[in-house]
């Protein structure tokens, strides 16, 4: 049986021989960290050096969706709360702006009765996330906040939570078991992975050690992982007699990460399981369209489909990637949250903010500098995700646009956004994908596809 984690312990009050290093601000959030890991112009994945504190500025955008994401959650509980505390776990908090940036920019944090726990191993890191929110408090945040340096696989032995994120270096698969033992009914998880190369197909090994799949690396390698990660969580949540729903799946940068529902109402996980083909057959794609995975219409050479977990596949086929999930990535009422209005609102800074807070700052950074680079940071973290919010029910297909010069006759890949407008003109469904490569999600069939195509596109050479 689990039992509540022991009272609230006193908040370390030493601060790191680095403090207070330099000031960076991220959404609406100042930090403080070491001036020597201070690369905000750093793009890629970072290695962490043992003494070091870890920073990524290319992820901060995973940052602010999880805010979003979290306003959208919470917003629903605050008149419907009752008396359960809700338990948030920043489980690998490192330099601990994640969780500071939801107590300071979650508007709904701040209306709800909350237990707030920083956690890492690393006690360097929880001297500068308890520093830093010593220093620079929440403004309207009423929750109780504890830090903790504790193993990771204790503190979630030790009670239920309404909250886990879980954002390790590589495979989050050896948390995944512990984390949704630990998930209270309801719960939000949000899981990243950033060994991109098994999850894709890369290094088909560790893809099938970790995740038992294995992934063709094609131009939907990106998605497939995803589903795989995804597929993962599912049987994993099966295995104890739970289920899942997709919140939120993203590939960003140089990781993938997925935020998920734990039991929610209406779910049929038998159904959530199957395969992607490369280049499937007109048997395959008449099955795909029959399971409802696949946008009805012509059974002509298409790209790709999904199939049912059941479909008679060979195990040695070269096309085919899984076991994956094969439902929808997202939920409609996230994406529909997932605007560059409201990100500007909660996570970018303005000008109407009082002048005390760029005082802060110590003039290392003029206000127009910081405005700017804060609203261009949050826009870039949600682009192209609303437009999707009405292709998350019913069948989708994801489509790249360099796979259509291999099966229609045009001489180059087609723009994203000219032929998902066109096919809205159609009556269709369409959007330009949030994907790593040039693609589009659409409902329309073949045919509408392929005459959408070709009427913005210029004819392949003769």
């Amino acid at each position: 049986m689990k039992t509540k984690h022991p009272a609230l312990q006193v908040e370390p009050q030493s601060t790191p021989a680095a403090w207070p290093g330099k000031r960076v601000v991220e959404g609406r959030t100042i930090i403080q960290l070491p001036s020597t890991i201070c690369d905000t112009e750093h793009k890629g994945p970072l290695s962490r050096k043992a003494g070091d504190l870890f920073y990524n500025n290319s992820i901060s955008g995973s940052r602010t969706r999880s805010v979003l994401l979290m306003q959208s959650i919470l917003s629903n509980q605050v008149t419907n709360q009752g008396s359960h505390r809700l338990r948030l776990l920043d489980a690998m908090t490192a330099s601990g702006v994640r969780g500071r940036r939801w107590l300071n920019e979650c508007r709904a944090v701040g209306e709800l009765d909350l237990q707030v726990t920083f956690c890492d191993i690393d006690p360097l890191a929880i001297e500068w996330a308890a520093s830093n929110h010593r220093l620079h408090p929440p403004t309207s945040s009423r929750a109780e906040v504890e830090f903790r340096c504790q193993n990771l696989f204790q503190l979630l032995a030790s009670t239920e939570w309404d909250w886990i994120d879980i954002d390790p270096f590589g495979s989050p698969q050896r948390f995944i078991g512990p984390a949704l033992l630990a998930a209270a009914t309801g719960a939000v998880m949000e899981i990243s992975a950033t060994d991109s190369a098994a999850l894709t197909g890369s290094a088909p090994g560790a893809c099938l050690r970790r995740y038992g799949a294995k992934a063709v690396t094609d131009w939907l390698a990106h998605d497939t992982g995803l589903r795989i990660l995804l597929g993962r969580l599912h049987a994993s949540a099966a295995s104890l007699g739970r289920s899942m729903r997709p919140l939120l799946s993203i590939w960003d940068s140089h990781h993938l990460r997925v935020s998920i529902e734990m039991d929610p109402p209406e779910t049929e996980p038998e159904q959530q399981l199957g395969w992607r083909v490369k280049w499937p057959s007109a048997d395959e794609l008449a099955a795909a369209q029959t399971a409802g995975l696949h946008p009805l219409g012509p059974t002509d050479t298409q790209p790709s489909c999904l199939l049912p977990l059941d479909y008679p596949l060979d195990d040695e086929d070269s096309r085919v990637s899984g076991p994956l999930w094969v439902g929808p990535l997202a939920a409609e009422e996230v994406l529909e949250g997932m605007t560059e209005e409201l990100a500007l609102e909660f996570c970018a800074v303005d000008s109407e903010l009082s002048e005390e807070y760029f005082l802060q700052l110590e003039g290392e950074q003029d206000s127009s500098q910081i405005i700017r680079e804060s609203r261009t940071s949050a826009i870039r973290a949600v682009r192209y995700l609303a437009d999707e919010a009405s292709l998350c029910s019913g069948p989708a297909v994801l489509i790249a646009v360099d796979d259509l010069t291999a099966c229609l006759p045009i001489g180059g890949p087609p723009s994203p956004p000219k032929v998902a407008a066109r096919l809205r003109e159609m009556g269709f469904a369409a959007a330009q994908a949030r994907y790593a490569n040039p693609a589009f999600r659409t409902n329309a069939d073949w045919d509408a596809i392929s005459q959408a195509v070709l009427e913005i596109s210029p004819p392949a050479p003769t």
